[in-house]
């Protein structure tokens, strides 16, 4: 997405058809965003094939391999958004419970606790 406060961010959208003859633009429609802000109506928009990709991948443990430094997408407001690992914490003991991070985001200048 390019619009502004959205930079960067990627959203789960169904592929309708291509919308031009050449094949390299996709017409999309969004499975959480909607046309206007409170309706019920699904966005749909123009995308070029080349930024589309597949779903990420369900894969179990894959927090424990996070270190910082290393750039990751986190699944916030219904959409994924580019950031790189900032901080890894352990949750305080007895109640143990899974690792907390913090994380950058390069393109808002802002850090993140998760």
């Amino acid at each position: 997405m390019d619009e502004e406060g959205l930079r960067g961010s990627r959203y789960g959208a169904t592929f309708l058809g291509f919308a031009d003859e050449a094949r390299r633009v996709a017409r999309l429609q969004y499975t959480h965003l909607t046309a206007e802000e409170g309706g019920e109506e699904r966005l749909v928009e123009e995308a070029p094939c080349a930024r589309l990709r597949p779903s990420p991948p369900a894969i179990l443990g894959w927090s424990s391999r996070l270190r910082p430094g290393v750039q990751c997408e986190l699944w916030h407001e219904d959409g994924w958004w580019e950031v790189v690992v900032y901080e890894k914490r352990r949750p305080p003991k007895p109640r143990g419970g899974p690792a907390q991070f913090e994380v950058y985001s390069e393109t808002y200048g802002e850090v993140e606790a998760t």
